[in-house]
């Protein structure tokens, strides 16, 4: 089961909706609204959304869709001379959360 944290999930939400793929981003806030996934029983920050996870229920191919979004954005984000950068970092983490 494949499933991502809160702010992972926003962050790609405002990535898609820069590039106006607005279809996917609504698959995504109804993942907001549907599958938070339970906290343990002592978790001291039950009522926090940043701190939650949640079910990621999306076929292959969107999945897909939005992990080559994030390359472009993330080849996109290089410098002139091919050096990462601040936004290159960014992209990298949510690739990372997404192929996991």
């Amino acid at each position: 089961m494949k499933s991502l944290n809160y702010i992972t999930i926003i962050n790609t939400i405002n990535e898609l909706s820069k590039v106006e793929k607005i279809e996917i981003s609504n698959k995504l806030l109804d993942i907001l609204n549907n599958n938070e996934l339970p906290k343990a029983e002592n978790h001291n920050r039950k009522n926090d959304l940043t701190t939650s996870f949640f079910k990621i229920e999306l076929d292959d191919e969107v999945i897909e869709e939005i992990f080559d979004l994030l390359i472009n954005l993330e080849v996109a984000s290089l410098t002139e001379s091919g050096e990462s950068s601040e936004m290159t970092n960014f992209y990298v983490d949510l690739l990372d959360k997404w192929s996991n």
